[in-house]
């Protein structure tokens, strides 16, 4: 870990005396193994928190539009907060759905909760027969809200079903930076068609033009 560590400081040399402590600590395995546990604890902590936030959200929005959210302001939560801002701003937009359970919508569309993407992302798959993040997230956007791309992909790259069918391609060309060093060193010509919509000029007909730049000064 410690050749990893060194190359967020690349500026600094290895006599500093900071890199001597860190050579040091990090010639230890345990040491190495301890800091990549904590590090995929507060990943999975994260995702945790990130979950819990909102549900915390969705069920606050749909106490508000039941007119059953009583919690005082100075005991609300920061997310709780967000949510009475959000629904005082669409208040006219939110509203409960049909089903005998109670259910949140926005504009006629149900609103996704956090434990039900998994299972719209699979049944969206199924009927769109495959497609990629987008494609999922424009075919549900029709009936709900709340399905983001990130959480689409958080879904899809998990699972082999998904990875199958959106390959992603690891040999694409690396494009190359352009620097002539003086004018008319280099240019760059393209073709336009014009054969849709000719020009005349001069009692000439051109379907053609040939487009001519220097690099440099463009």
């Amino acid at each position: 870990m410690y050749p990893a560590l060194k190359s967020y400081f690349l500026s600094n040399t290895e006599s500093n005396p900071r890199f001597k402590h860190l050579k040091q600590q990090f010639a230890d395995p345990v040491l190495s193994h301890f800091v990549i546990i904590v590090a995929l604890c507060n990943t999975i902590a994260t995702l945790c928190h990130t979950c819990h936030t909102f549900e915390e959200a969705y069920k606050t929005l749909l106490l508000l539009v039941q007119r059953k959210f009583n919690v005082p302001v100075a005991e609300r939560t920061y997310e709780q907060k967000n949510a009475v801002v959000r629904y005082w701003r669409n208040h006219d937009r939110f509203h409960l759905g049909p089903q005998a359970t109670p259910t949140l919508y926005f504009d006629d569309k149900k609103v996704v909760k956090k434990s039900a993407i998994s299972g719209l992302v699979s049944k969206t798959f199924d009927d769109a027969k495959s497609g990629g993040c987008k494609k999922l997230r424009n075919r549900a956007a029709a009936g709900f809200v709340g399905l983001s791309e990130r959480n689409i992909l958080r879904k899809t790259n998990s699972k082999i079903k998904y990875r199958i069918h959106n390959v992603k391609s690891t040999n694409k060309a690396t494009p190359r930076l352009v620097a002539p060093k003086s004018v008319q060193a280099q240019h760059q010509v393209d073709l336009m068609d014009l054969s849709k919509d000719a020009v005349e000029h001069d009692g000439r007909v051109y379907r053609y033009v040939l487009s001519v730049m220097d690099v440099f000064s463009r």
